[in-house]
């Protein structure tokens, strides 16, 4: 038995049980100790209740506007956590279709790369995941169009050269056709990491500086914009 300290007056003794596991039967007696002498009552026996676990549904579930020009099957989403959850199950389909592939992600704003089919539309939901057992409703259906790749944007891209990928720092840019401007530096969340001024038709890019992972280099010339993915390992 634990023995846990109580108080009491005349016959009536009470004492607070915390810490303890709901659906669960408990045995209890209760003692006085007086002049040396203890006297124990008769054991009895509860069980606690089931505790109501709730784990509230993500909500706003929206585009976050950031925009990588033209990378195709590109598309940024984000939410609001109601649950104080760590991890969510994120669904995505073409809009007509049935079944629905997942995404399980630890983060509320969510990049895929490359990953969808460009130009089509997506339905998209995402729900908590609170612990094993428990997960919230789903969120408002969000309806998106992945960005795409033109015929013009197509014929840039070709220009564009960019090595090594992957890389573990330095990142040559050449364009033989066209006048590099400028050079923008983002990861995979969408945010403007760098901006790198070139004017020239070759340019190099430090990426030493940054952690492991996946950047895009959004190439800016002197005749539109291409986007190029780099691993930098």
């Amino acid at each position: 038995f634990t023995q846990i300290a109580g108080t009491g007056t005349g016959n009536t003794f009470t004492a607070d049980l915390t810490g303890l596991t709901a659906n669960t039967s408990y045995t209890f007696k209760a003692f006085i100790t007086y002049n040396g002498t203890t006297v124990y009552g008769s054991e009895m026996t509860f069980t606690t209740e089931d505790q109501q676990q709730t784990c509230e549904a993500p909500t706003n579930l929206e585009e976050t506007g950031q925009v990588i020009d033209k990378a195709p099957g590109y598309l940024f989403v984000r939410w609001t956590d109601n649950a104080g959850a760590s991890q969510w199950n994120l669904q995505y389909r073409i809009q007509g279709t049935q079944d629905w592939a997942t995404k399980v992600v630890n983060t509320t704003e969510v990049s895929f790369m490359g990953e969808l089919e460009a130009n089509e539309t997506y339905e998209l939901r995402v729900q908590a995941v609170c612990n094993d057992s428990l997960v919230s409703d789903w969120s408002n259906t969000l309806v998106a169009v992945a960005q795409g790749v033109g015929i013009d944007d197509y014929t840039l891209d070709n220009t564009v050269t960019v090595y090594p990928n992957p890389t573990s720092g330095l990142i040559q840019i050449l364009n033989s056709e066209f006048r590099i401007e400028n050079v923008e530096v983002y990861d995979v969340f969408g945010k403007l990491l760098n901006v790198v001024n070139v004017n020239d038709n070759a340019a190099t890019i430090n990426l030493s500086g940054y952690a492991e992972g996946i950047y895009f280099l959004k190439v800016n010339t002197d005749n539109g914009t291409v986007t190029k993915r780099i691993v930098r390992m």
